[in-house]
C-alpha cells in the first residue's frame, strides 16, 4: 500500500471511503500498458441520479465536452461531476471522473446485467470500435451488447440505401421506444445468418 498512502486528494477523502478508495485502487491497477481507461456503473440508491458512473483515465483528464455527448448518445443525462486526481507514488497520475447520471427514459430493469454491457460499450466507443450515436440507448434499454447495435445501425443505413424515406434519426428513435422489437431484429438476424447459431431457427 505505500505507493497509495498519499496518493488521494483532502477533495476525494472527504466524499469517498476507505472501503470505496480501495475499490478504486483496485481499478486502477489494471491500468497497464495500453490500457489507460476503465469504466465502473452503479446504481444509486441515495440522493440525486439513478445512477453513478466512474471513469478512470491515466495520464490526463478526459474534457467534460467529449464525456457528455457520448453518454447523452446512451440515455444518460449528467446531473453532477467531480474529477479527483490520483497521484500513487512512482507512477503515472490517474484522474476519476465521478458522475452522477439520470436515465432519460428512467430506471431499467436488470440493470446489474446490463451495466457490464454499457462499460463494454462505452470502452468499444472510446476505442472507436463502436460508433456513438443514438442508437446506443438499446445497450442500456434493450440489453443489447454493442456489437449487436451495431448490426442494428447497418441495417439503418441499409435501409435508407434502398430508399426508405424516414431519417436515421427516425429509425433510431422508433427502436429506442421499442427495444423488444430490436431484440427481436438481433435474434432474426443470427438465427437466418449466424452459422453457429444454437437455437431454433424456425422458432425464431
Amino acid at each position: 500500500m505505500v505507493p497509495w498512502l498519499e496518493a488521494f486528494s483532502q477533495a476525494y477523502q472527504s466524499r469517498n471511503t476507505a472501503e470505496q478508495a480501495l475499490a478504486d485502487i483496485g481499478v486502477i491497477s489494471q491500468l497497464q500498458g495500453e490500457a489507460s481507461l476503465a469504466l465502473k456503473l452503479v446504481e444509486r440508491t441515495d440522493g440525486d441520479g439513478a445512477y453513478g458512473l466512474k471513469v478512470y483515465h491515466r495520464g490526463k483528464p478526459i474534457p467534460l465536452s467529449d464525456r457528455v455527448p457520448m453518454l447523452e448518445n446512451f440515455g444518460f443525462r449528467v446531473i453532477d461531476e467531480r474529477t479527483y486526481t490520483i497521484e500513487p507514488k512512482d507512477q503515472d497520475k490517474v484522474f476519476i471522473h465521478d458522475m452522477v447520471l439520470d436515465g432519460i427514459r428512467g430506471k431499467v430493469e436488470s440493470f446489474a446485467l446490463r451495466a457490464p454491457l454499457v462499460e463494454d460499450a462505452i470502452l468499444a466507443v472510446w476505442q472507436t470500435d463502436a460508433e456513438s450515436d443514438a442508437l446506443n440507448q438499446l445497450v442500456l434499454q434493450g440489453g443489447l451488447p454493442w456489437h449487436d447495435v451495431a448490426i442494428l445501425r447497418a441495417l439503418v443505413r441499409y435501409l435508407k440505401q434502398v430508399g426508405v424515406t424516414w431519417s436515421r434519426a427516425y429509425l433510431a428513435q422508433v427502436l429506442n421506444l421499442h427495444p423488444e422489437v430490436a431484440q427481436s431484429l438481433v435474434t432474426l438476424f443470427h438465427a437466418q445468418l449466424e452459422a453457429g447459431f444454437g437455437g431454433n431457427r424456425e422458432r425464431s
